[in-house]
């Protein structure tokens, strides 16, 4: 699966001030049947003053981490307890 998603950086006054953000996102589908949109939005983005840049960046996630998450019944995502704490 492709996530097309939006990624900005604000200005800062001091290095590290700020994390990168994800704030707009659209699947492949979306994308390719309406790209223009998240163009839009990132014109959009780069206007704002307090935005120091943004960029459309594709990803590619495995789609059953993602039904995992939706699922879990289905596709139980796997994890190790790392602390077990005792019960009061």
């Amino acid at each position: 699966m492709e996530l097309h998603i939006i990624f900005i950086h604000r200005k800062e006054s001091y290095p590290d001030q700020h994390a990168i953000e994800a704030v707009e996102i659209m699947d492949e589908f979306s994308y390719s049947d309406n790209p223009e949109y998240l163009e839009e939005k990132l014109k959009d983005y780069l206007n704002e003053p307090d935005i120091s840049n943004a960029i459309i960046g594709t990803v590619e996630i495995d789609e059953t981490i993602i039904e995992g998450m939706l699922y879990p019944i289905r596709n139980p995502i796997k994890g190790k307890i790392l602390e077990e704490k005792e019960e009061r």
